[in-house]
């Protein structure tokens, strides 16, 4: 083979090798998207109805994120709330930062790219190059299906093609476990990608699976830890994405968008003729330049009487969620909370502090709390006055709490009275047990409960559990109807 023989091979070979890496360029730029159906998608009439009835919120200033909820029964809420956010701003890119609700993958953060929305006003797709970033960097992974049913996701494709026609999206999935160091990773890389033509939304869902009078108390402790940007917190909050909520805080912060407004609150109760057993509660914030308007707040819950020997429920300062938690494996005296958990541990969640108990009288127990100072005292009768004059001066300056269990040989003015006192003292809160009723009283500067039997020696009984949140000294108390069986306590929907 000669010389300008093997040249021509070669010519060919090196055509051969131009054209193959073309159409495989040219394959990848043309590569089907992942199509994904949203709510109702061909429903222009439903949709229209929808975003032409909603009012636009007054928005009087541009924010640069919020928290939006992705619960479908909140349509015309959500409607109002981009109509309002439109009058505002008008970005090219939204990131939308979802709690990963089906766990198609256990990684920590999850995207999509060369994703389209279909809507009913045109396909809502993803901006890829930000998505390349994010993955060369190893920030997230990429799983495209987990976004054909996420519906934190989604729901909000329609609302984002009507209201920001010309915006593409970046999806972020994060997962229920993440640690803050996962999230952190994700909120430094929105920090340095997000620009004036950008704008983040955590997409959340807040209190679930409870009735409403829990899902209010629970709902204005989240108020208060997203105002307050209360990190210490936030991860015992009881919505459905703390990740999520906590990414956003954390570029919200750094881009000196601290004011939180809320501009709704609503539950699924709001919506139905009916007194749910299990609601859905949400709330609508806005992040707008400017300084955190703190106030200092915290969140009690606090249970009636234990009659039970007690080895483990006193007083707590969280509450999480375990998984692999087994009541029947329990052999603590918390085996006898199985029913009133409720499904995903959710009852309890999103306190600042439990109390069940103390383990002895009149010794007083100190928690600080968010630079709060909080002081519990049990006391079984009422003292000599040299003891009250004692305990008052042990317990001033604090949030105050006395758990005061009724003697039956005492006379009901005289604990009336007594609890009356301690409060003209300067008591914050008094509980007082086993006195036979449940009730919730405001007076002057505190409040006293009523909370009867919490945990019995294993008779049929009844009591409450309180919620109460203390914010800027204004004393608000919520009281949850208990009934207790065979020394069960759950939750009494009849009251």
């Amino acid at each position: 083979m000669g010389w300008n023989e093997v040249r021509s091979l070669s010519f060919i070979h090196y055509k051969r090798l131009i054209y193959l890496a073309a159409s495989l360029l040219i394959a990848a730029s043309c590569s089907k998207p992942t199509r994904i159906e949203t709510v109702y998608p061909n429903d222009l009439r439903m949709w229209n109805n929808i975003t032409n009835r909603a009012t636009p919120l007054e928005i009087q200033e541009q924010p640069a994120g919020a928290i939006i909820p992705h619960h479908t029964i909140t349509a015309i809420q959500v409607a109002q709330f981009y109509k309002g956010l439109s009058s505002q701003i008008a970005p090219e890119v939204i990131f939308i930062i979802s709690p990963n609700h089906f766990e198609t993958r256990k990684d920590s953060i999850v995207t999509g790219k060369n994703l389209e929305y279909n809507t009913v006003y045109g396909k809502l797709t993803t901006e890829d190059s930000i998505i390349d970033k994010l993955l060369s960097e190893k920030l997230a992974t990429r799983h495209d299906k987990s976004f054909e049913i996420e519906h934190g996701i989604f729901f909000h494709a329609t609302f984002i093609k009507k209201f920001f026609p010309e915006a593409k999206i970046v999806p972020i999935l994060t997962f229920w476990q993440n640690n803050k160091e996962d999230n952190q990773k994700i909120a430094d890389f929105l920090i340095k990608t997000s620009t004036e033509k950008t704008f983040i939304i955590a997409s959340v869902d807040f209190s679930h699976y409870q009735p409403r009078a829990v899902a209010d108390f629970h709902d204005l402790t989240s108020y208060h830890t997203i105002k307050n940007f209360d990190y210490n917190n936030l991860y015992n909050m009881e919505i459905d994405s703390p990740s999520s909520v906590y990414t956003l805080l954390k570029v919200m912060e750094q881009k000196g968008y601290k004011q939180a407004k809320r501009y709704m609150q609503t539950n699924s109760d709001d919506f139905l003729n009916i007194q749910e057993k299990m609601t859905t509660s949400h709330q609508y914030f806005a992040f707008h330049r400017g300084e955190v308007e703190s106030s200092n707040s915290i969140s009690l819950v606090i249970s009636g009487k234990i009659s039970r020997k007690n080895d483990n429920l006193f007083t707590k300062k969280e509450w999480i969620w375990d998984r692999e938690y087994d009541p029947k494996e329990d052999k603590t005296i918390e085996h006898f909370l199985m029913n009133l958990r409720s499904a995903e541990d959710r009852f309890f969640t999103g306190a600042h502090l439990y109390i069940f108990d103390l383990e002895e009288h009149i010794q007083v127990k100190t928690h600080n709390i968010n630079g709060i100072t909080v002081k519990i005292a049990k006391l079984n009768k009422i003292p000599s006055r040299d003891k009250l004059a004692s305990l008052m001066k042990e317990m001033d300056n604090s949030i105050s709490t006395i758990l005061y269990e009724f003697d039956s040989k005492e006379e009901l003015p005289d604990v009336e009275k007594f609890a009356k006192s301690l409060i003209d003292s300067g008591i914050k809160i008094v509980a007082i047990r086993g006195l036979g009723e449940t009730y919730a009283q405001s007076y002057k500067q505190g409040v006293i409960l009523c909370l009867e039997e919490f945990i019995t020696e294993g008779t049929n009984s009844s009591g409450a559990v309180a919620g109460i949140n203390i914010a800027d000294n204004k004393i608000t108390s919520f009281l949850f109807p208990i009934k207790i069986k065979e020394g069960y306590p759950e939750y009494d929907f009849n009251k």
